[in-house]
């Protein structure tokens, strides 16, 4: 337990709920301000922790830089937990942000280095 409570989970248990300048004191003073932004930036990091691997995907490369095909869905699983099982199956010879995510993949990734 004292593993678990020292690593980022145990951290990110402890973060506020929005609003922590409210609970702080007065929301004009400088210090509680800055306690609230770094509150926020830790939702936001945790946030980015818990899903930028979710953006991932094994593929079929074809030779040049990122392309290739996706694998196709395990049938009788729904699209994403095929795709999560193809990533964690190791199916495919390659693996990628899934087309079309990667500026969401990018703003993930600041958000999870930004504390």
């Amino acid at each position: 337990m004292n593993a678990i409570n020292t690593t980022y989970a145990g951290i990110w248990r402890a973060i506020p709920s929005p609003g922590p300048e409210l609970r702080l004191g007065s929301p004009d003073d400088l210090l509680v301000q800055e306690v609230a932004r770094q509150a926020r930036l830790l939702q936001a990091s945790r946030v980015g922790y818990r899903k930028r691997d979710s953006l991932y995907e094994a593929f079929i490369p074809d030779g040049t830089p990122l392309g290739g095909r996706s694998l196709p869905p395990i049938r009788g699983l729904s699209p994403e937990a095929s795709r999560r099982a193809n990533r964690l199956l190791g199916r495919g010879n390659g693996m990628r942000v899934r087309p079309g995510r990667d500026e969401e993949f990018g703003q993930l990734q600041a958000d999870y280095f930004a504390v």
